[in-house]
């Protein structure tokens, strides 16, 4: 099968193929399609569902992280701010206009990829295995509003090297997006893997293949968004299995979007990272809780990885000096449980629909990091289970949740409206701020 393929096949959101948008809390397959006059057979639903889920597995964890983490609500929250300042735009009043930026700076700090992501894109291994690669972490600057570097706004990159060509593979922001995309790639691979155990049937060298296959899009340039926090766990904490090291970057990344601003406590800096020349800008990523700093640092305190991830979670926790898990994940809660925001306008119905069912997804599954495993999926319709999932738009109509849906289908059509809208007036916008 061509690799790139592959890529799209376990990475979608490369592509439009299939991604999920945050302005409309849906996930888009526009490429796919189902027969309408079918769908509410539940036998051809459900054969439908399951030849597709994978990949929206992949879509619905980043429902679940957006809508069900303290990093996700606060972007949802700047979302809300956005809508109550186009409807009041709508009556002529623009008081409220700058909360359109306030939702681009939270989602460019969330994902600074068009920008400070760079890899060779004429990179090849020169074997038919993978190759080594090395790595390092570094730090960089971002940028004022005049264009110039800001000191205060200092980013925590890691560095690609394949050693065996000593050629820059790519250099990789561990952004709050990164960590998304690593725990929805987990949640996708793993879905994948057990599809592949039970359809091999006990063929190992077509399973083993498929292992490869997998192991292989771990060094994909392009895809470094998607593996550069699993690369660091596997370095660092396990011998090189790709689905180990995804599942632990994966709870390590659960912890890290998910600590409440009610929460005191002083990581550490390890002193593999604590270079002096880095240290101003390192202190400051620890004081702002910078998601790839604090990711770093539980991985590089982590213990090696030896079967039971949350075992190694807690014994990583308890070496960077972070909160148990158990506080984390109960403040978490508790932030999660109230609505953050209320503007007074039409998007707050959607917002309080959104925030309960993302607060009972993250209540159900917070054993497991609030990831959504092969387990949870075979669960759907229990209490083991998310109790919402969002609506899936196709080419030629709307599918209905397998559960619940985050929205009602008429809130769900206007939604969709609203999110061109909001996308053509913060485009314009920006570009008349600027």
């Amino acid at each position: 099968m061509d690799h790139r393929v592959l890529s799209s096949r376990y990475f979608p959101n490369m592509s439009v193929r299939a991604y999920y948008s945050p302005r409309s809390l849906a996930v888009f397959l526009p490429e796919d399609s189902i027969d309408m006059g079918r769908i509410e057979e539940p036998a051809y639903y459900r054969a439908w569902l399951t030849q597709r889920l994978p990949v929206l597995v992949h879509e619905f964890q980043h429902a679940l992280d957006h809508i069900g983490s303290v990093a996700g609500r606060q972007l949802l929250d700047r979302l809300s701010g956005a809508y109550f300042a186009l409807e009041r735009k709508a009556q002529m009043d623009i008081s409220q206009i700058t909360r359109l930026i306030d939702l681009h700076d939270a989602e460019r700090l969330f994902d600074r990829r068009a920008y400070f992501t760079e890899y060779d894109p004429d990179y090849r291994w020169l074997t038919d295995d993978p190759p080594r690669w090395r790595w390092g972490i570094s730090t960089g600057l971002g940028f004022a509003h005049d264009g110039h570097s800001d000191p205060k706004d200092p980013l925590f990159f890691v560095r690609f090297t394949d050693e065996d060509q000593n050629a820059l593979v790519g250099r990789q922001p561990i952004t709050a997006a990164a960590l998304f995309e690593t725990r929805a790639v987990y949640a996708e691979l793993e879905q994948e893997v057990n599809i592949a155990r039970i359809t091999s049937r006990g063929d190992q060298a077509a399973l083993d293949t498929f292992m490869r296959n997998q192991r292989r899009l771990m060094y994909e340039p392009r895809l470094l968004l998607y593996s550069a926090p699993a690369h660091f766990a596997a370095t660092h904490c396990t011998d090189g299995d790709g689905l180990d090291a995804y599942k632990i970057a994966a709870y390590a990344a659960g912890i890290v979007l998910n600590l409440a601003p009610s929460l005191q406590f002083e990581p550490k800096i390890h002193e593999a990272h604590a270079e002096p020349a880095q240290m101003p800008r390192l202190e400051r990523l620890r004081d702002r809780r910078d998601p790839g700093f604090l990711f770093a640092t539980l991985i590089a305190f982590a213990p090696r990885y030896e079967g039971d991830a949350l075992t190694w979670l807690d014994a990583a926790l308890d070496a960077a000096g972070f909160p148990p898990r158990e506080q984390i994940m109960a403040e978490a809660l508790s932030y999660l449980e109230l609505p953050t925001v209320r503007t007074g306008g039409w998007f707050d119905t959607l917002y309080l629909k959104a925030t309960s069912s993302g607060s009972t997804n993250f209540a159900r599954l917070s054993h497991k990091l609030a990831l959504l495993d092969f387990k949870a999926m075979g669960s759907l319709g229990t209490n083991k289970a998310p109790i919402a999932l969002p609506y899936i738009f196709l080419k030629d109509g709307l599918v209905p949740s397998p559960v619940e849906p985050l929205v009602e289908p008429n809130d769900q059509l206007e939604l969709l409206d609203a999110e061109i809208i909001l996308d053509q007036q913060l485009d314009e916008f920006v570009r008349a701020c600027r």
